[in-house]
């Protein structure tokens, strides 16, 4: 996964709910991140294909807002 630079690029997988490939995730010189849920599957919305690499919580997950504070967000740049 590391490319010529010795670099980790780290991509989020998609949010179709399908297998499609998203691009850049779906390069092999990127990690792919899939998100998943409270009962650590796959969200409903993310994306399963042979490129994806790993998965970690995606759902519910507390982000920071514009303004100040925090928001609950879904989606696989959460994971």
């Amino acid at each position: 996964i590391f490319d010529n630079d010795d670099m980790l690029l780290i991509a989020a997988a998609g949010n179709k709910g399908d297998a499609t490939y998203n691009y850049p995730a779906s390069y092999s010189s990127t990690m792919s991140v899939a998100a998943t849920d409270s009962t650590n599957t796959v969200a409903y919305f993310s994306q399963y294909n042979d490129q994806v690499d790993i998965a970690a919580p995606g759902v519910d997950v507390l982000s920071t807002i514009g303004g100040g504070g925090y928001d609950s967000k879904d989606g696989t740049s959460m994971a």
